[in-house]
């Protein structure tokens, strides 16, 4: 609502003190087809009525605001006309304005604050009126606690998010603060931005103020009010906007009223959902304000576009959309059913959940349920019914076939259990594959085990340091599910290659490995493959493995001083061994003092080589390895896997 006036028009006005109340008049003059949009008058209003403004010759004025300020510490009066002196021509009637305070004619007409930048309440309520025309303002968003002191960062004071689509042509929303400021000696100049856009900080200025703010100010007040007016909707639409900041005269800002010329045309996309929000920032560091209000409003609501109607009623309702994207309810349903789509064109509705009940095919309608998994057992705790089932890290099924706490399980699979496999074929009787129950081959999990599963061809592989200089060695890549190394033809300790890893066994402990082929040639003590425990960094070592003396293939244990190193053979090269590859090899750790090595054809029975020895060695790693011996014939070998227990 502005106030049009002709040629040598006046507004004039008065105040019950004089020298206490500042006035600034804002508008655009138009004169010769060209306007000017300024600050149309400013000082303070007489204690007798005097003009105040006065429209030049050649000239239409059209006032967009006026803005009436309190500076002193008491109650003041003040009352403004148009066009002439009297009574009858006033725009304002007698008001008391506080200390401090402030009063605002704009669009909506005319609204008084106190000193902190609240809007005055009308009085008691009168008598209901006749119902008005759709609309209003509906708030977006508001600060609940004042905010910190906002420095030199530009940092955001409000925001409210504005969903994809919301925005339209002829939307508009109004964004209002106040608060209070404190400045340094070189404060600079304080910036207010209004943005939008997706990204917080990042959105586009539609409207924006930084008045130059005064030299060692200390809890001075301020307030500010915004207009922002979609212009274009769509991904390549517009905003306008137009920004005024108003404090006390002498007190925050050099300025008590600074208006801000408009935006007419700053890009926003409103098919994306957007952030509008109020940021500050500060001209130096010393210099901040504290917003102890803030708020965002729509003023179009009920409008084509505005806010829509809630249509919810009851805790657990949500909303869906019907044709043309109007809000409707559904209300909320049994617990633990689930939400199914109805599919294009028709709304979604609550059915009952399926869990248990994955196809409920004709013959298969028994309840199950995949509850989860562990790292390499069945389920130690919790509450189970019959029919659910785990899958362990470690490759093992678990079926629960009794409830409880936890319940009884089988193992169908994997984990070192289960029998042998039977495969129904409707029509076609079973299949049975012997010797898969208790195979050495079905893994009992430990925490250092490798499976050599994962490919790793980079030196060194994950969790493994490299023994030495291998020629080619790799996991999962030149053998599938092996570790493969090799080294060329060398007579010297250089030979000796392979992997280790850290392992501080405690009385009790073995570990395990399957040797599945090795180069075994027929030259005096090639070592083909095995295993071995070492010194933390292998330096004493002690091997079991294959070696092979110029007359056959043994099974041996060997002490080294260093990896290629060779001192003893305190096995005496063990029996001849009329078995080859693969070759499974284990190491018992008893005591420091008392340790045993086994090798097997099966990975089933045992057969001791050396028993209850003393390696004369604190034991701190454990590998896999070869060692060629000869500078004619290369040694190569693949290993299954390393297991603990």
């Amino acid at each position: 609502m502005s106030l049009a006036f002709a040629a040598g028009d006046t507004i004039t006005g008065v105040a019950g003190a004089a020298t206490s109340i500042t006035y600034t008049i804002i508008g655009d003059e138009i004169a010769s087809g060209a306007d000017a949009f300024k600050v149309l008058a400013q000082g303070q209003l007489p204690a007798a009525i005097g003009t105040l403004y006065t429209v030049p010759v050649s000239t239409e004025t059209i006032v967009k605001a006026i803005h009436l300020v309190n500076p002193t510490a008491g109650t003041v009066t003040a009352k403004l006309a148009v066009k002439g002196l009297s009574d009858a021509n006033l725009i304002l009637p007698p008001i008391s304005i506080l200390a401090g305070g402030f009063a605002v004619y704009a669009d909506d007409g005319w609204r008084a604050y106190n000193d902190q930048g609240q809007l005055l309440s009308v009085g008691a309520t009168g008598a209901t009126g006749a119902t008005g025309a759709t609309g209003g303002s509906a708030q977006l968003a508001s600060i609940t606690a004042a905010s910190a002191a906002i420095a030199n960062t530009e940092t955001v004071v409000v925001s409210a998010t504005l969903p994809a689509g919301y925005i339209t042509a002829g939307m508009s929303f109004r964004v209002r603060a106040a608060g209070n400021g404190t400045t340094g000696l070189t404060p600079g100049n304080n910036t207010y931005r209004l943005r939008i856009g997706p990204t917080t900080l990042a959105g586009t200025i539609p409207a924006s103020a930084s008045p130059a703010a005064n030299a060692s100010a200390t809890a001075q007040p301020f307030a500010l009010e915004a207009l922002l007016t979609c212009r274009t909707a769509g991904a390549t639409g517009t905003i306008s906007g137009e920004i005024e900041i108003f404090s006390e005269t002498a007190g925050l800002l050099s300025l008590p009223v600074d208006v801000e010329s408009p935006a007419f045309s700053v890009a926003v996309d409103t098919t994306v959902a957007n952030l509008l929000e109020l940021t500050f920032q500060s001209g130096a560091a010393s210099s901040s304000c504290t917003f102890g209000l803030a708020t965002i409003e729509s003023m179009n609501v009920g409008a084509a576009g505005g806010a829509f109607a809630n249509p919810m009623t009851t805790k657990g309702d949500i909303i869906t959309g019907d044709t043309g994207g109007t809000a409707t309810r559904l209300g909320a349903s049994t617990a633990g059913y689930l939400l199914s789509s109805g599919g294009a064109g028709a709304f979604p509705s609550w059915v009952a959940s399926p869990l248990g009940l994955p196809l409920a095919l004709t013959g298969a309608t028994a309840a199950t349920r995949y509850v989860g998994g562990t790292a390499s057992v069945a389920p130690v705790s919790g509450t189970f019914a019959v029919g659910d089932f785990v899958i362990t890290q470690s490759g093992a099924i678990y079926i629960c076939t009794v409830a409880g706490t936890p319940g009884t399980w089988a193992v169908v699979s994997g984990g070192g259990g289960g029998v042998d496999l039977v495969q129904v074929a409707s029509g076609a009787g079973s299949i049975i594959i012997p010797g898969l129950s208790g195979s050495a081959d079905i893994r009992v999990a430990g925490a250092n085990d490798d499976e050599f599963d994962t490919t790793d061809t980079s030196d060194p592989m994950t969790g493994w340091t490299t023994l030495q200089t291998p020629t080619i060695h790799d996991i999962n890549s030149t053998a599938k599910s092996h570790y493969y190394v090799k080294r060329t033809a060398v007579a010297s300790a250089l030979g000796h290659v392979g992997i280790y890893k850290a392992w501080s066994p405690s009385a009790g402990a073995a570990v395990t490995c399957k040797l599945t082929d090795c180069v075994q040639a027929a030259v005096n003590y090639q070592r083909g493959g095995g295993l071995f425990i070492a010194e933390a960094t292998p330096g004493k070592m002690m091997n079991l493995w294959v070696v092979d003396d110029g007359s056959g293939a043994h099974i041996a244990v060997h002490y080294y001083t260093a990896p290629g190193t060779y001192f003893s053979a305190p096995a005496t090269w063990g029996a001849l061994y009329s078995l080859w590859c693969p070759i499974y090899f284990r190491i018992v750790y008893n005591s420091s003092t008392s340790i045993s090595y086994y090798t097997s054809g099966s990975g089933r029975l045992w057969t001791p080589i050396l028993v209850a020895h003393n390696p004369g060695f604190v034991v701190g790693s454990v590998g896999l390895s070869i060692d060629t011996q000869n500078a004619t014939y290369d040694g190569e070998a693949i290993f299954d896997w390393i297991r603990f227990t």
